[in-house]
């Protein structure tokens, strides 16, 4: 992908944003095979394609010369639940794919749907797949590959459901869509407000790049919490979860917030701490190496963070 200065607008940190057509003409027909063999493999597998399957199938180093101009808000890789490197692709990267044009025209007649229930019903809060089906004549086919757009973009509201029998709630801005006059260009730009070609691919990389980009910005959410010391503690590990959730880090996103969550359970016990530590001496648990089974390291490394809540029960 070339240098692209026409057709753009303002995006995230200042970046000139290309329009989604823009960014189409500059994808070499390497890149889009590349991001062809991900979606296919993706839709026909129902799981992001492992690293080393595409370098099988492709060459290592292909791969890896063509994927890195692409940037890391297209396509980059991720562990998988099982240890493995897996590439997957943004609602963007589906785009720039061969299906991008086909997948581009269901989601502005999806826009047009809700814009058409919403207008009827404007307290509408939940959709089903099957009625988006049959108000849109899709085949089976073309609904699953809208039901993966909609949730790649997250262009559904609170408690969705994306099995075989799929629902989800609608959109929160929904009540935009009726002043809306041109529904593609609005996704156009929905789908590329967050583009930015210097996103890195590499896991590592990628959360280090969002917590050097962003701005550090005071939370609030802890202002219950009555140890200063703990109360700052919670504030950074919250503030580098939401980072590295939106790098789809998930293994330290989890980890993160499960001692933020113990931290949160400390600070209340302290409130009453004589009667708090009763409580737990009637419990008769022993520190045992025949119970460390019971506590994965992932959950132990999140404990230690805070040594005062080891402290405070094995005084």
């Amino acid at each position: 992908m070339g240098n692209l200065s026409n057709d753009t607008e303002d995006g995230p940190n200042g970046i000139n944003v290309p329009h989604l057509p823009a960014l189409r003409k500059k994808v070499t027909d390497n890149q889009r095979q590349i991001l062809n063999a991900i979606w296919n493999y993706y839709r026909n597998h129902g799981k992001w394609m492992p690293a080393r399957v595409l370098h099988h199938q492709m060459g290592k180093d292909f791969v890896l010369a063509n994927i890195k101009s692409l940037g890391g808000s297209i396509v980059w890789k991720m562990w998988t639940l099982d240890g493995q490197d897996a590439y997957w692709l943004s609602l963007l990267g589906v785009m720039l794919s061969d299906n991008g044009l086909e997948g581009e025209t269901l989601l502005v007649r999806y826009f047009e749907y809700l814009r058409s229930e919403f207008m009827k019903n404007p307290e509408i809060d939940k959709i089903t797949g099957k009625e988006i089906g049959n108000a849109m004549q899709l085949t089976n086919e073309q609904l699953r590959y809208l039901r993966e757009l909609i949730r790649l973009g997250e262009f559904w509201g609170k408690n969705a459901s994306f099995g075989e029998e799929w629902e989800c709630g609608v959109p929160r801005e929904i009540d935009d869509l009726p002043g809306i006059t041109d529904l593609r260009e609005y996704l156009w730009k929905t789908i590329t407000h967050k583009y930015d070609p210097k996103m890195p691919l590499d896991p590592n990389d990628r959360t280090q790049y969002f917590l050097s980009r962003e701005k550090k910005e005071p939370a609030r959410e802890f202002g219950f919490i009555q140890d200063p010391k703990l109360r700052d503690q919670l504030t950074d590990d919250w503030d580098e979860a939401k980072r590295v959730r939106e790098a789809r880090a998930w293994k330290s996103c989890v980890i993160l917030c499960g001692g933020i969550l113990e931290g949160m359970l400390l600070d209340f016990l302290k409130r009453d701490e004589p009667e708090a530590k009763a409580a737990y001496q009637k419990l008769k648990v022993k520190s045992s190496p025949e119970l460390n089974w019971l506590w994965p390291d992932s959950c132990r490394n999140s404990f230690l963070r805070y040594p005062c809540l080891k402290n405070f029960f094995h005084n």
